[in-house]
């Protein structure tokens, strides 16, 4: 690998948080406690007779596994339980029961789920936050300022607050709905009359008077003036203290004043205004009023009329204020109310917020800041889902109960499964927020799982969204990336998080920053929602510092909050910052920051490349960026498309198709230095069963156990060899071993060259009888009696020396002959038994047998040897890590294996030398390396192992590259020269030239992988078939398929080619007398069937990599007519053609 140098001059000491963190804590956070909150908040189910309460809920392991979902098409979730508790208010009877509630689907490591075995990515939604907002426009034609109160809920209907020219407060209780005065509203949540709201609403105030409109001079007569009024040149014409009256206006005609603004104190006439426009007088008609607007036509009651009051207003089951309305309320009005509800001193707030809004004391909302926009995570999305679909099992089970006998409920069929399964289902498989996951490449992967869509339920529409909500905000400084966006009518209503981005509990983005203290930066990081964030002085991240991190210069670039209300870049003293930057790449996405000096592109440029470097193909052999910007590892290794160790270790085996990892904690396990032959040893137990089978010889020899050669083998015997890792035995069956008198070996013949010799000793019989004595001369007599007395041998002299001379000679009989060549097994003197194998007996050795006055042989046949292995080295553990030392049986100074090392055949076979046969290792981690795999986008996904056996490997370091990586980094394309330079107008505007040489070297080629499915219906002539030749198809259409009429996987196939041969029965038809002929003679196939086999489309074909065949049989879900559905996968190599697209990563494109 090339060495990597580091040029950046602001250094991170602070990494980069895990990309796709906020998806996994929300999903988590929703799948071990969200579902019990809603189960919580949704139930008792409470009748007359019966109340059903939720007690827990517990979530099971997933269905199936993530491989079996990708292959048969299936959902990747899990079963939820629930334990309820029906209670019978009867007889007080009590029961709990545990019932299935639902299946919910699972996210998967990589933050994506698996619906219909096709991967779904959850987009989280940015929408506006629940809250109170004021905002103002302008009428362009009359200069009159409306005013607009939105009051938005966590959960329920929108309410509008309006104020116009005619300074009346109205509200809508509902979208689109009549309004009403305001003090109608007041009267209805608290406020005993009109009495009390003009009591209430006692503050200064400005009022434009007009001289010549009565209506705006008389909402300020009666007033008392806070200020004097005065004339141009100064004079006073009212006092302050005064009351305006007619006399004050008079005064001001008089000094030709037409217009002026007047501050006065008492009733505001807003507030005054309204109550001229209020009919009602006290809270009973204010409810009955509001009740008229729901129902026009009905007759009204108190009672009818306080119900709807109470459910639209005081109700949090309709209209919840809680937790971000009330977050948000609190905030805004400076206080900490914990109710659900919006309460009376809420509504005085809200009025009071307003009129000082008309005077200039506080001011109007942004609605397009990010502090008043949140995020909708994945977890409170399907949270939302899930509790449509309980609100309806609630609806269910009431209705349930209500028509049936108390005896006869049971929980299983008053709660159904299919009513929250159904309600997810929908939202995964049809909401505009859950979509096909882009998998072009990881980078396109994880940009679609970061994004934030304005679009969908509750949000925007492209159509009616204006320029001021797509637009970049000054709040979505270190939020929302300002570069990435789509091209088109999505533009400003897609959106990236920035890498360093978080989402509170309230789903309010937040920033990360350093504080800084006394121009000193601290290493305290602090995290900030856009509200919070206006009232600092922020410095950017490469401010220099010194070695004590005090910041060099006296006056800084800061980010600080303008009169205007904008937060705008200025130069501040070090003194005055309080924050500061943690790094430059906190300001944009992680699409953004894989492109090098970003900040000398054009935005525009810069966007266009973010949006490229997603639609990048993977290459066969893609390159490393050579100026890299340090993004590339973090979203290779976030995306968890790579293969990541989990743990420590060391790398104990690698494959084609699997990696084994041994982590350093792994636990430990005794495991056999052999591998026991069973189905050999059961034969071998049956066989000793019925015959007597004698114990020939083992392998490896061991000392103690020689004891059992020559026995009778007996199961002990057996599991006794076993145990000590005796790996091969020879056997034989005892009547397989034959006995022989050794006198029948041989024929005795008198040495008649002993006559005449002088006897040198004396021998005696066995009566101890002399047959002759020393010195006696040797006659034809004696040697007879010799001979006849066994005697072998007699010392005699000889030309003056004693010598033995044999009395007789031994010769081989037929029957010694035909034991020479076979093997001994044991020697007999009379009865006594001597074990003594020799493999093969020489003439020799009978000679010396029989002199040794052996008098019978054991003797067998060498073929008649059986060898068993009762088990062999066990290679399935070469390739383990041993958990401990293992000695030499010298003692412990020789080891053989030390602990952490990886064992080999080698160090095996010393182990079962010395005796060892069983010994601890570790258990290890199995890793799945992915072949050809197909993406949504019909890309590659093809993985290559980088690691070695015997490696170290870090937690989190990737094991595999492929995809668009390389060496665990992200890998998008390759390094070429260009030249910017013109040729022969081949690459006019943005036309481009490659060289052959990356044509021909395959430096610009990919493959793609096409999913063909096939199925085998039942009609109502009959089943369809496959077969291996259909009609009217040539040979050579049909090459490749096998036996059962499919293709064959390796096939390499062209357009036209069949990948399935099939025929369909239809009914029969009148058929002329010429057809039956011709069929008869050339065809001989029923006239009722039809050819429908699949062939390769026009402009198709390549390799096939894979056939995955299901039928019902086997147990797969399948369509309602289908048998058997069949899957065909075809890699194709494609090199870069004309027309191709080739861009650089800052938006430098061309074809």
């Amino acid at each position: 690998m090339e060495e990597i140098r580091d040029f950046s001059k602001t250094k991170s000491t602070f990494p980069v948080p895990n990309l796709l963190h906020i998806q996994k804590t929300s999903y988590k956070d929703f799948l071990e406690r969200g579902i019990g909150k809603i189960l919580s908040k949704i139930f008792p189910v409470d009748t007359k007779n019966i109340k059903v309460e939720y007690v827990n809920y517990s979530v099971d392991n997933p269905v199936r596994p993530i491989e079996d979902c990708l292959r048969v098409g299936a959902t990747y979730e899990a079963r939820v339980n629930a334990r309820f508790r029906m209670i019978f208010k009867n007889t007080g009877e009590i029961k709990e029961q545990d019932v299935y509630i639902a299946d919910v689907p699972l996210m998967l490591p990589d933050s994506s789920f698996l619906i219909n075995g096709r991967k779904r990515v959850v987009v989280q939604q940015l929408i506006r936050s629940p809250g109170i907002f004021f905002q103002t426009s302008k009428d362009s034609e009359t200069g009159v300022t409306n005013y607009l109160v939105t009051i938005i809920p966590d959960r329920g209907n929108w309410m509008e607050i309006e104020v116009g020219r005619d300074n009346v407060m109205y509200i809508r209780l509902k979208k689109k709905m009549r309004k009403i005065p305001m003090t109608a509203v007041l009267k209805a949540v608290g406020f005993s009359g009109n009495d009390e709201i003009l009591s209430t609403f006692v503050r200064p105030m400005t009022i434009e008077i007009l001289t010549t409109s009565p209506f705006s001079y008389e909402i300020a007569l009666g007033k008392e003036l806070v200020e004097n009024i005065s004339t141009s040149d100064g004079k006073i014409i009212a006092k302050a203290g005064s009351v305006f009256t007619d006399e004050i206006l008079a005064k001001l005609l008089k000094h030709d004043i037409e217009k002026t603004f007047v501050k006065v104190k008492g009733i505001d006439f807003w507030v005054e205004q309204t109550l001229k426009k209020d009919r009602t007088n006290n809270p009973n008609e204010a409810r009955i009023e509001i009740y008229k607007l729901f129902h026009p036509r009905e007759r009204v009651t108190i009672e009818a009329a306080e119900e709807l009051v109470n459910g639209l207003l005081n109700d949090p089951q309709k209209n919840e204020y809680f937790p971000v309305s009330r977050y948000k309320i609190n905030k805004k009005f400076e206080k900490s109310s914990t109710s659900k509800i919006l309460t009376k001193e809420d509504y005085i707030d809200i009025v009071s917020y307003l009129l000082g809004i008309r005077e200039g004391i506080t001011k109007e909302d942004d609605i397009d800041s990010l502090s008043n926009r949140r995020i909708r995570t994945i977890g409170e999305l399907v949270a939302e889902e899930f509790e449509r679909g309980a609100a309806k099992v609630h609806r269910n089970a009431k209705d349930r109960i209500s028509i049936t006998k108390p005896e006869e409920i049971k929980l299983t069929e008053i709660i159904s499964a299919k009513t929250i399964s159904g309600q997810l289902r929908q939202f995964f498989g049809a909401s505009q927020l859950s979509q096909f996951m882009e998998e072009t490449n990881p980078l396109s992967s994880i940009t679609h799982k970061r994004r934030l869509s304005s679009l969908g339920a509750g949000g925007l529409h492209r159509k009616r969204a204006g320029i001021e909500v797509r637009d970049v905000h000054y709040s979505h400084y270190s939020r929302i990336c300002p570069i990435e966006t789509p091209e088109g009518q999505n533009i400003g209503l897609i959106n990236s998080l920035t890498t360093y981005a978080g989402i509170n509990k309230y789903g309010f983005i937040t920033a990360l920053y350093r504080k800084v203290n006394k121009g000193v930066v601290t290493n305290k990081i602090v995290e900030l929602t856009a509200d919070e964030e206006e009232k600092y002085i922020i410095a950017q991240a490469n401010t220099p510092v010194d070695e004590k991190r005090r910041i060099i210069s006296d006056f800084v670039i800061a980010r600080e909050r303008s009169e205007s209300g904008e937060i705008l870049p200025r130069a501040v003293p070090r003194e005055k910052v309080q924050l500061m930057d943690i790094v430059p790449q906190q300001v944009i996405s992680a699409s953004a920051a894989l492109i090098p000096f970003l900040e000398h592109d054009d935005a525009n440029r810069a966007l266009m490349g973010c949006n490229m470097q997603r639609q990048a193909v993977p290459l066969l052999a893609p390159d490393l960026s050579r100026v890299s910007t340090g993004m590339e590892r973090r979203i290779a290794l976030d995306d968890v498309d790579l293969s990541l160790a989990e743990e420590d270790g060391i790398v104990s085996n690698v494959s084609g198709s699997e990696v084994h990892i041994v982590p350093d904690n792994a636990e430990e396990e005794e495991v056999s230095v052999y591998r026991e032959a069973k189905d050999l040893k059961s034969n071998l137990l049956n066989r000793s069963k019925q015959k007597e089978i004698i114990l020939f010889e083992f392998k490896p020899d061991i000392e103690d156990y020689s004891k059992f050669i020559g026995e009778r083998l007996t199961p002990s015997i057996i599991d006794k060899l076993i145990s000590k890792g005796i790996e091969q035995i020879s056997i034989i069956e005892q009547d397989k071993i034959q006995k022989f008198p050794v006198i029948n070996c041989f024929e005795t013949e008198k040495n008649e060259l002993v006559i005449n010799f002088i006897a040198q000793e004396t021998i005696v019989s066995k009566k101890n009888k002399p047959i002759i004595e020393q010195g006696q001369k040797i006659s034809d007599t004696k040697l007879n009696r010799l001979f006849s007395s066994g005697i072998k041998e007699i010392k005699v002299e000889e030309d003056g020396h004693i010598v033995m001379k044999p009395v007789f000679y031994l010769t081989l009989t037929s029957l010694g002959k035909n034991i020479i060549g076979k093997g001994l097994y044991g020697t007999l003197i009379n009865t006594k038994k001597t074990m003594q194998f020799v493999n093969s007996i020489t003439e020799n050795l009978l000679v010396e047998l029989y002199d040794k006055g052996v008098t019978d042989l054991l003797v067998y046949s060498p073929v008649e040897i059986e060898k068993f292995f009762l088990g062999k080295i066990n290679l399935d553990i070469a390739d383990r890590v041993v958990a401990e030392n293992y000695y030499s049986m010298s003692g412990k100074k020789d080891i053989i294996v030390k602990k952490g090392e990886l064992l080999n055949v080698e160090k095996l076979h010393n182990l079962a030398g010395n005796g060892i046969t069983r010994i601890k290792v570790k258990k290890e981690e199995i890793y799945s390396v992915r072949k050809f795999q197909r993406t949504n986008q019909d890309t590659c996904r093809n993985e290559r192992p980088i690691v070695t056996k015997g490696q170290k490997i870090k937690k989190g370091e990737p094991i595999v590259e492929g995809y668009s990586t390389k060496q665990g980094e992200l890998a998008l394309g390759i390094n070429a020269l260009v030249a910017y330079v013109s040729w022969y107008g081949f690459n006019y505007q943005d036309a481009m030239i490659v060289s052959r040489r990356l044509v021909s070297e395959d430096r610009l080629t990919s493959v793609h992988i096409k999913e063909y499915t096939v199925e085998q219906h039942e009609t109502e002539q009959g089943p369809e078939e496959l077969t291996i030749d259909p009609p009217d198809v040539s040979k050579e259409a049909k090459r490749f398929l096998d036996e059962s009429g499919i293709v064959k996987i390796g096939s390499k196939i062209k357009p036209g080619d069949l990948l399935v041969g099939k025929i369909t029965p239809f009914p029969e038809e009148e058929e002329t007398n010429e057809a039956k002929l011709f069929r008869a003679l050339f065809n001989n196939r029923p006239g009722n069937i039809k050819n429908s086999s699949f062939r390769v489309p026009p402009g198709e074909g390549g390799t096939v990599v894979d056939v995955q065949v299901f039928s019902r049989e086997e147990g797969y879900e399948l369509a309602k007519t289908a048998i058997k559905l069949i899957k065909i996968f075809i890699a194709k190599k494609r090199k870069i053609i004309v027309g191709d697209k080739l861009a650089g990563r800052h938006g430098n494109k061309g074809v």
